[in-house]
């Protein structure tokens, strides 16, 4: 069985991001850089088995959404309270929402989606986020002098779109003027680069 349709299974794709350390990358990445207040709406572009949440203060509202239905029963079995809504949708289909949102989020999304597709996600992210909002995303990412392991490891991701910082900043600037971009080596227990993006609306 292909490595993809094994980390289809929500157990199994849990199982393997506590081997990596996504535990760890998630507590950082809220902590320091999704800094949710209460009372937040927030917006999960792709968000998987929602484990993120477990990062986040229970007194916010929270959306997600994602194309694995598995993920999302998972989801929705975890976090039943009312607070937290969950759907199965493709990024490519999904409507504008009624109410805008305070923090829209797509981790480790953009490095899974061609150009296009990629302009589509921020876009939609753009015309969601509430005046003062921010869109934040985290991906691997190809680096100058950038270790060999490190390059290995970003090629053989699941994702076939791994960019270099420009590449993925020529894709915000479309949309968004003012942009935070940080690099971080060390937020996994292997040896791997991320890129978050902040960008204020």
């Amino acid at each position: 069985m292909e490595i993809k349709k094994i980390l289809s299974f929500p157990q199994i794709y849990i199982l393997w991001q506590k081997i990596v350390g996504d535990y760890k990358l998630r507590k950082i990445y809220c902590r320091d850089y999704i800094r949710t207040k209460r009372g937040d709406s927030i917006l999960d572009i792709g968000c998987g088995p929602a484990n993120m949440v477990h990062y986040l203060p229970k007194d916010i509202k929270y959306v997600g959404f994602d194309d694995s239905e598995l993920y999302i029963k998972n989801a929705q079995k975890k976090f039943p309270q009312k607070n937290y809504q969950f759907f199965c949708q493709k990024i490519n289909f999904i409507q504008n929402f009624d109410e805008k949102f305070d923090i829209i989020m797509a981790n480790a999304i953009l490095h899974h989606i061609d150009d296009e597709e990629a302009k589509k996600l921020i876009s939609f992210a753009k015309s969601n986020l509430k005046q003062g909002g921010r869109f934040i995303t985290h991906d691997g990412c190809y680096t100058q002098n950038q270790s060999k392991i490190k390059k290995w490891l970003l090629k053989n991701d699941r994702g076939l779109f791994v960019r270099t910082k420009d590449e993925y900043f020529e894709l915000f600037s479309k949309y968004f003027d003012n942009i935070n971009i940080i690099i971080r080596e060390d937020l996994y227990n292997i040896p791997y680069t991320i890129i978050i993006f902040e960008c204020f609306n």
